[in-house]
């Protein structure tokens, strides 16, 4: 009788209530495959923004120490120097192209890979000018400079 009984019970439909399984889930889209390419996207963008900070953080303290360097004393005094003989040399050159008319011919001054070069020329309206031809190792400049009387 016991066999039955057990067969019987076995047999039984019993009505479970549960909730469902998909209602589970983990917190962390790593774990749960939803939204994994969103997750994954966050990650990678997290990654690049740092990256991109420390390479500005690099570079300003790199543009910093430049500065630093460049605004020594005795750089400030070479720069210095530097401008005021280039200043001079352009008075030079002036000065030499419009001295006297007539005596003007040519002239040139070499810096390093560049050069600034005048002569006197024709120009198209048929009065005399100065042809002033800058190179700075790359591109040539020419600047015709007309001769003319100024009147009061």
């Amino acid at each position: 009788m016991l066999k039955h009984f057990i067969l019987i019970v076995l047999f039984v439909p019993f009505r479970v209530f549960s909730t469902p399984m998909s209602d589970y889930s983990f917190k962390s889209s790593s774990l749960n495959g939803g939204n994994y390419s969103t997750f994954q996207m966050a990650l990678e963008n997290e990654q690049l923004q740092r990256q991109q900070s420390v390479a500005a953080a690099l570079a300003s303290a790199a543009s910093q120490a430049a500065a630093a360097a460049a605004n020594t004393p005795l750089n400030q005094f070479v720069s210095n120097l530097e401008q005021r003989i280039y200043a001079q040399i352009a008075q030079n050159v002036s000065t030499s192209m419009f001295s006297t008319p007539g005596q003007i011919t040519a002239g040139s001054i070499a810096f390093g890979s560049g050069s600034v070069s005048y002569n006197q020329t024709i120009m198209p309206d048929g009065k005399s000018g100065i042809a002033l031809t800058v190179f700075d190792g790359m591109n040539t400049t020419t600047i015709n400079v007309p001769m003319g009387q100024f009147t009061k």
